[in-house]
């Protein structure tokens, strides 16, 4: 029986040796001197929502707000269907998706309205990248 209990002992001692400190999630640096300019969400995005998505995502829009200073908190916390940004799959999140297909039958946002430009989707894309900070 004691020979049965170094044997463990052995084997324990073995798999606790060969482990190794986990160093985390591996999240791509710039290079050293690089500089990535972060997306400011008051003077950036949301200037897009109060061009283009106010008149109807208004304080009395059933789903989503996005009048400031509610936006941020509407796409992340309380809106119908939040969190519209998925910064892990950011061409996944919703609000991405809404802005760029018809992705659930509803059609494109704005709705009845003009699309958003490429430059300004690739920019609400770069700021979901980013994090989708409310800076």
């Amino acid at each position: 029986m004691k020979k049965n209990y170094s044997v463990i002992f052995i084997i324990l001692i073995f798999f606790l040796a060969s482990c190794r400190k986990d160093r985390g999630p591996y999240i791509v640096e710039p290079a050293p001197g690089a500089t990535v300019a972060q997306l400011c969400f008051a003077k950036e995005i949301q200037p897009i929502f109060d061009a283009n998505c106010i008149t109807c995502h208004d304080e009395n829009h059933p789903f989503l707000n996005l009048k400031a200073p509610q936006s941020w908190y509407e796409l992340y916390v309380t809106g119908t269907h939040a969190p519209y940004i998925d910064t892990l799959h950011p061409t996944q999140s919703l609000l991405y998706l809404r802005i760029t297909t018809d992705s659930i039958g509803a059609g494109r946002m704005p709705l009845g309205g003009t699309p958003l430009t490429l430059s300004t989707t690739n920019k609400i894309l770069k700021w979901i990248e980013q994090g989708a900070k409310n800076n």
